[in-house]
């Protein structure tokens, strides 16, 4: 399986249904920034989210250049509902719950989620 990005989408060379390029959005997107001084703290946190449907991570290492959002890409988490929590050494835990993630019927895609997290 191949991965290329492609703007804000990552395409994979394999079909869905056999009729569409599989294409893997952001499900989750959150911009995280210091309450205080508006510092970008995406580089350095992590995001999780848990819900009855599943639950993953991602996280953003120290070294990478400060980024305004921290991106959950789709098929790691199905549609479903719900909660979402950043993590960042230093800062208190943000976190959201009942956060639903609705299918758009296009290829088992989900609608992306965006929210605004400050520690």
């Amino acid at each position: 399986m191949k991965l290329l990005w492609i703007g804000s989408a990552i395409v994979i060379s394999s079909s869905c249904n056999g009729d569409c390029v599989a294409i893997a959005y952001p499900a989750i997107v959150v911009d995280v920034t210091d309450t205080r001084t508006g510092a970008l703290l995406a580089a350095g946190s992590t995001l999780v989210a848990r819900g009855s449907a599943g639950a993953d991570s991602v996280s953003y290492p120290d070294h990478v250049q400060s980024e305004r959002s921290i991106v959950l890409v789709e098929g790691r988490v199905p549609a479903g509902i719900y909660t979402v929590e950043v993590r960042r050494d230093g800062y208190a835990t943000w976190s959201r719950s009942e956060v639903i993630l609705r299918e758009t019927g296009d290829c088992g895609h989900v609608k992306t989620v965006h929210l605004s997290a400050e520690l």
